[in-house]
């Protein structure tokens, strides 16, 4: 089974539409301790969830021994899970924070963002058509695309997609 890496955004995102337990079926889901404390701030939609999905090893929160602080144009869950994945740990990202998409493409970091994830469970067998609509309809609604981030979203193929499936 795949370990995706994920930030904060993608979590909430993932959580608001209901994906994370689909998501938990088809891969480890590992978060850093930073992106952890980011979501579990009483108060904020989802913290109560998060902290019973951890409890329940839906989500597991990384060990952050040894890693070394890295100068970085990121701060935060962001900078952590990327480093995180260049310590070795992880297949992919999942990342909606734009300085942190950008960080993985200059730094040919394998990534995609919460938006493709219904199109990648689709894409493997792992929910049918209509909850792919569904799911995807709700992150756009839930996120804040932009409409070259959508218009990639909606054409790139399976293949492209492959070393990102289950």
């Amino acid at each position: 089974m795949k370990t995706i890496l994920m930030d904060s955004s993608s979590a909430i995102l993932l959580f608001k539409a209901a994906m994370l337990n689909t998501l938990a079926e088809n891969y480890h889901i590992l978060i850093a301790q930073t992106v952890f404390k980011e979501i579990t701030i009483p108060g904020q939609s989802g913290y109560r969830e998060f902290i019973d999905y951890h409890q329940k090893n839906i989500i597991t929160v990384s060990e952050n021994n040894g890693l070394e602080p890295v100068e970085l144009p990121l701060r935060g869950g962001e900078m952590e899970t990327i480093l995180l994945y260049l310590k070795g740990v992880g297949d992919f990202i999942i990342i909606d924070d734009k300085k942190g998409v950008d960080y993985c493409k200059k730094s040919k970091i394998p990534f995609i963002n919460a938006l493709l994830v219904p199109k990648i469970l689709y894409f493997s067998n792992s929910i049918e058509r209509e909850h792919y609509i569904e799911k995807e309809q709700d992150i756009i609604q839930l996120g804040r695309y932009s409409p070259q981030v959508l218009n990639v979203a909606e054409s790139i193929s399976q293949r492209e997609l492959s070393p990102f499936m289950p």
